[in-house]
């Protein structure tokens, strides 16, 4: 588990790195690549050193916004894309050798059916959940201009939020790393005992 935290604190700082050497292209690149699940870049420090910055003057607090907010989008699309494109031909083959059968995607399909933006909107706030909700978004191919719409005001929402604490919090602003870790400490526990729980439940299930 260090070593998770302390390869989370290098690529953090690399984020931050990218930031003061590239400005908004660098809040657009990291932001993208957070919101397109490839390394686990953590918004919750990132976007209070945007806000920071922001109370240096080197940035514009809502071009801030609008940047990482369109850069959330354009990563959701891609992951969108992916999943859309050949994500549940790939889970209806091989899905049972990782215990998610037919009728279980089915019923993800009616969840979006029926609370689809609200799922959207509200996961693009959780830590974690806001990255990967774009994954089943796309497997039930809910429509494109619905999911692009939630995804960003859900995601501005959350941005508005976090660059606004930055922006409070000043130079202090990286003392919120630490409340913030502790935080998606617990939601990732609780992620790995409901995970563990599903594959033990379909172990006993087969057997």
């Amino acid at each position: 588990m260090d070593f998770v935290f302390r390869l989370i604190g290098d690529i953090s700082q690399w984020a931050l790195d990218i930031i003061s050497q590239f400005g908004y292209l660098g809040i657009f690149i990291i932001s993208f690549l957070e919101s397109a699940v490839f390394p686990p870049i953590p918004s919750e420090l990132v976007l209070p050193f945007a806000g920071f910055l922001v109370s240096q003057g080197q940035f514009n607090f809502w071009l801030v916004l609008l940047t990482v907010s369109l850069a959330n989008l354009a990563g959701g699309l891609l992951i969108y894309g992916i999943s859309a494109s050949g994500g549940r031909w790939i889970l209806e083959k091989y899905g049972r050798y990782i215990f998610i059968r037919r009728h279980e995607i089915d019923h993800v399909e009616k969840i979006f059916g029926k609370y689809g933006p609200a799922v959207v909107f509200f996961g693009r706030v959780l830590p974690l959940i806001r990255t990967l909700i774009s994954v089943p978004a796309g497997l039930v191919k809910m429509p494109l201009l619905r999911f692009s719409i939630f995804t960003f005001f859900g995601s501005f929402l959350w941005n508005f939020a976090l660059v606004g604490i930055g922006l409070k919090a000043g130079e202090n602003w990286d003392l919120l790393g630490d409340y913030f870790q502790r935080f998606d400490s617990v939601i990732i526990g609780v992620l790995l005992i409901l995970v563990v729980g599903y594959i033990f439940k379909n172990i006993r299930r087969k057997k």
